[in-house]
């Protein structure tokens, strides 16, 4: 994903044009359509199971695992793969919520405040996000990814 972001446009994204306002140059996303045949089929299925195997093992998924699994694997680009990766998580989401509604296990008065939060930093992200180059995108995403899992290594050797 980093050397995907480095100076080449996203598959699927247009050319800025150079000579436009800079509020003007975000690129106008293309109508892209994924083929449909027996790579894209395979790549789709072992991504899914991939992601599938390490949100239940590790408790992580989202877009931390579904992101990279679109971009990199299935060369989708970055803006279709944020919005599949909200389509999964949300529908993973729910089939996961539905259980535990009646279970007791959810503090209600921490969901809620933090969902509401969550939506907030969701449209201010979606916004800011209208507004950057998908290359720029992808960047922070891959230098984000390489941050926490630093984080994680370190913060699991120091407590070995």
């Amino acid at each position: 994903m980093w050397r995907r972001s480095r100076g080449r446009v996203g598959a699927g994204d247009e050319p800025i044009d150079p000579g436009a306002e800079a509020a003007d140059r975000v690129p106008r996303p293309v109508a892209t359509r994924t083929r449909v045949d027996a790579a894209t089929v395979v790549g789709v299925l072992a991504a899914g199971t991939l992601v599938g195997f390490m949100t239940g093992l590790f408790g992580v998924g989202g877009g931390f695992i579904i992101v990279p699994a679109l971009v990199v694997v299935l060369r989708f680009p970055m803006r279709d793969a944020v919005g599949t990766s909200l389509l999964v998580i949300a529908i993973s989401a729910a089939v996961a919520l539905v259980p535990r509604l009646g279970s007791g296990v959810l503090d209600l008065g921490v969901a809620i405040p933090f969902t509401i939060a969550a939506m907030l930093g969701v449209t201010t992200g979606a916004r800011l996000g209208q507004r950057v180059h998908p290359d720029r995108l992808i960047g922070w995403f891959a230098g984000l990814l390489v941050a926490v899992a630093l984080y994680t290594g370190v913060s699991s050797a120091l407590a070995l």
